[in-house]
């Protein structure tokens, strides 16, 4: 009869460890898949930083490739009123030969 309760006893021990080992199994897993959820996360989050970075860059380029354009154009344009009127600012002109 004691025989028979210690194993009963024993077998319930058992039982308890295995099912203690299977909760912390399951709660490992549960936390291996929040790190690497985390870690997808933190990558998507530098890729889209990485992608906006990239983009005020373009976006830069193309603002001063406009203002080379606009500033070229207006150069051009002062030239061409200045030889249309013949007349040019001093910064243009030769100094005076020195007497």
């Amino acid at each position: 009869m004691e025989q028979q309760r210690l194993a009963t006893e024993g077998r319930q021990r058992e039982a308890q460890r295995a099912e203690e080992l299977k909760r912390l199994e399951v709660e490992r897993e549960k936390i291996a898949a929040e790190k690497e959820r985390a870690a997808e996360e933190r990558k998507a989050l530098e890729s889209a930083g990485t992608a906006e970075i990239e983009r005020l860059m373009a976006l830069q380029k193309e603002c001063m490739e406009e203002r080379a354009r606009r500033l070229l154009a207006e150069q051009q344009e002062t030239a061409a009123s200045l030889q249309a009127t013949g007349t040019f600012p001093p910064s243009v002109l030769s100094p005076p030969p020195s007497v």
